[in-house]
């Protein structure tokens, strides 16, 4: 968890940096971590195909000076686990993806983005 938390807080500094490839990737990391937690290498396989889609979609279709993946939420979300709210972190979990739905923009023309900086691994691109 005290990774977790680390790696939230990574996510918090590209985001305030305005590295959003950086947030992108990170934001993607924080949800394949939780997944590594359950021990369930299948949830994980299937995931990490439903991250690598999900970040061009919100790199593409996020509305510019946002952030679809808030890391507000991911610390909700830890937060619940962290006390055994386990019910509590599910629903905060579905409402944050709900929302990351929500958010983009997907009748709108795509936005250009450098997608070999959105799918570098997280830990290889230091902030800029």
């Amino acid at each position: 968890m005290a990774a977790l938390r680390r790696q939230i807080g990574e996510e918090r500094e590209a985001n305030r940096r305005g590295d959003t490839p950086r947030y992108i990737r990170l934001a993607g990391q924080f949800h394949l971590d939780l997944a590594a937690l359950t021990g369930n290498a299948e949830l994980l396989a299937q995931l990490k195909r439903l991250i690598s889609q999900s970040s061009l979609m919100i790199a593409l279709y996020d509305v510019p000076g946002t952030n679809a993946c808030s890391h507000h939420e991911h610390l909700e979300i830890l937060g619940a686990m962290e006390s055994g709210d386990y019910t509590g972190a599910e629903r905060l979990m579905d409402e944050h993806l709900a929302s990351l739905e929500r958010q983009l923009r997907l009748g709108a023309e795509p936005q250009p983005v450098d997608l070999d900086r959105v799918f570098a691994p997280a830990n290889d691109a230091p902030a800029q």
